[in-house]
């Protein structure tokens, strides 16, 4: 009952805190939407929670828990240890060389980026995780308030539609919304891009600040999240600076980068740009999993890569199919590949008027790219289902507004000023 008692209080809590920010703003929403869209984002995590403990005897997002525990004994214990724990000079003696350094340190990183700022949290929740969950989703909800009032200032959309799409659509909300990076990861991926946004029209150093951190946040992370938005920021910043046509920007841009990563092939191992997709294969094949799709071998050569691109292309945009579906997760993925392909219908269906203009925008076109070029490597590298889904999720829900910002909905009106 105090645990209940708990979680509604501090709902309450948050939901007032979220309302006090957005009331002034100019696509603001009402109390009763906030309540709405961060219940419904707190049920999705406590599902989370609860599924991955029953059924998954607790997996990475209950270790996480754990961790958090301990860094608040420790936060308790040795303040001190706490805050120099994160010393990059003394977590670099570890290895012998500076890539083993690096690359555990980020590891370390990633731990502690959610780990030490929740043990604070803990002495507040007294360590129960669900309670803990209200204070993730008021902090990770703002990348989905973020994405829905730009793509509302920026193009002609309905408010309804989109804003089903961006807050209730279950399977993705409930990918955003457990304790783990992803949530995190999409809070930094769409602060990045509002702010690169920003800084195209006029330098503020304040947005490149955040924007700063937001970078800093996804190499730690996902390091081959950040490498896939370097082609997306420089075909939008040529587009915007240099006036050009936006896809033929992006399409050369792209196009560029593929001829580059094929020269290095001809390179050593080191040098080569698809050796580490190909490691990274290797590394979930060693991997344990219930259910596993057909993925053949990469090998570090442009052959290989084309030889597996229609896996990597049906295991990221088409499985699981229906009749493979395995469990809750598999059958809620089902419904994702469903709704997608429905949304696509309605575009060619009921596509609006001026859908070239939407296509127009750089930042929608940096969506798209970014979003395909996600789920191809993906595809390429993650054999399991489930591991496939929360891989792939921002990119879904980037392309999912997309499509909802390319229908003619009936009686859709776009929104300009508070609701």
């Amino acid at each position: 009952m105090m645990v209940i008692t708990g979680m509604v209080f501090y709902f309450m809590v948050c939901v007032a805190w979220i309302y006090y920010c957005v009331k002034e703003k100019a696509i603001a929403l009402t109390l009763p939407q906030i309540a709405a869209t961060l219940g419904f984002k707190v049920l999705m995590g406590c599902l989370y929670g609860y599924i991955f403990l029953v059924k998954y005897n607790g997996d990475d997002t209950w270790i996480m828990h754990e961790d958090s525990l301990e860094q608040r004994d420790l936060l308790l214990s040795d303040p001190l240890l706490f805050i120099t724990q994160m010393n990059p000079f003394a977590a670099f003696a570890r290895f012998d060389t500076l890539q083993q350094n690096i690359y555990y340190y980020l590891s370390d990183l990633e731990s502690w980026l959610l780990a030490k700022p929740f043990a604070v949290i803990n002495i507040i929740s007294g360590g129960n995780y669900y309670i803990n969950i209200i204070f993730f989703c008021s902090i990770t909800f703002w990348g989905q308030y973020w994405l829905f009032r730009i793509m509302i200032q920026r193009l002609n959309v309905a408010f309804r539609p989109l804003f089903i799409v961006v807050f209730f659509v279950p399977p993705v909300v409930f990918w955003l919304s457990g304790l783990r990076a992803d949530g995190m990861l999409f809070l930094f991926t769409v602060l990045l891009l509002s702010k690169y946004d920003l800084l195209l029209v006029k330098f503020s150093l304040s947005d490149l600040l955040w924007f700063l951190l937001a970078a800093v946040g996804i190499v730690i992370l996902r390091s081959p999240v950040f490498m896939l938005l370097i082609p997306v920021l420089v075909s939008w910043w040529l587009v915007v600076k240099q006036n050009r046509k936006t896809f033929l920007v992006f399409a050369s841009v792209y196009a560029s980068v593929m001829v580059i990563v094929l020269v290095t092939t001809i390179f050593s191992a080191n040098r080569n740009l698809l050796t580490p997709v190909a490691r990274r294969q290797q590394e979930f094949f060693a991997l344990d999993g219930n259910t596993r799709f057909q993925l053949d071998t990469l090998k570090p050569r442009a052959a290989s890569f084309v030889r597996v691109f229609p896996q990597a292309v049906e295991n990221s945009f088409l499985r699981p199919f229906p009749w493979e579906a395995k469990g809750s997760l598999q059958y809620a993925a089902v419904l994702e590949v469903l709704l997608f392909l429905c949304l696509c219908g309605l575009v060619v269906w009921r596509r609006k008027a001026d859908w070239y203009k939407t296509l127009g925008d750089p930042l929608v076109m940096s969506l798209i790219f970014f979003s395909i070029s996600l789920y191809i490597l993906v595809g390429y590298t993650v054999p399991f289902p489930g591991a496939i889904v929360r891989y792939k999720i921002i990119g879904e829900l980037f392309l999912l507004v997309i499509l909802t910002s390319l229908i003619s909905w009936p009686s859709g009106k776009p929104v300009l000023t508070k609701v």
